[in-house]
């Protein structure tokens, strides 16, 4: 997923909710403990969401967000004209 600096993103995960997430590094996130979040990262980042259960073998899931400097336009002096 690619967004502009300043943007977000929500990330939704299907998840049991018998089990236990984190996800990481917290930074820019919305929420580290639910399946859903929102993402605001201030630069390109990869999360980790971990879903735990006791007994089982946890579960790992990544997502990388790539985040791009916010574009600049310039269309030149503004111009009169007449008919």
């Amino acid at each position: 997923t690619t967004i502009c600096r300043g943007g977000s993103v929500p990330i939704s995960v299907t998840g049991d909710p018998r089990y236990t997430y984190l996800w990481t590094p917290p930074t820019g996130l919305s929420s580290t403990t639910q399946p859903n979040t929102t993402a605001t990262p201030d630069t390109t980042r990869a999360y980790t969401l971990r879903a735990t259960y006791p007994g089982c073998p946890d579960s790992k899931l990544s997502i990388l967000i790539t985040v791009e400097p916010v574009p600049v336009v310039n269309a030149g002096r503004d111009t009169t004209l007449c008919f």
